[in-house]
C-alpha cells in the first residue's frame, strides 16, 4: 500500500501546482484585457 499513498501524495502535488499555474495564467488574461478596455475607453481613436 505504500507505493499507492506515495503515488497518490505526488499526483496531488502535481494538482496543486497546476492549480496555481492556472489561476496565475487567469490572472495575466484579466490584466491583460482590463489594461486593452481601458485603452480603448481612453484612447484616442
Amino acid at each position: 500500500m505504500a507505493p499507492v499513498t506515495s503515488l497518490l501524495h505526488t499526483g496531488i502535488d502535481v494538482l496543486t501546482w497546476l492549480f496555481f499555474v492556472g489561476s496565475i495564467g487567469s490572472l495575466i488574461v484579466i490584466l491583460i484585457s482590463f489594461f486593452e478596455d481601458l485603452h480603448e475607453l481612453f484612447g484616442k481613436e
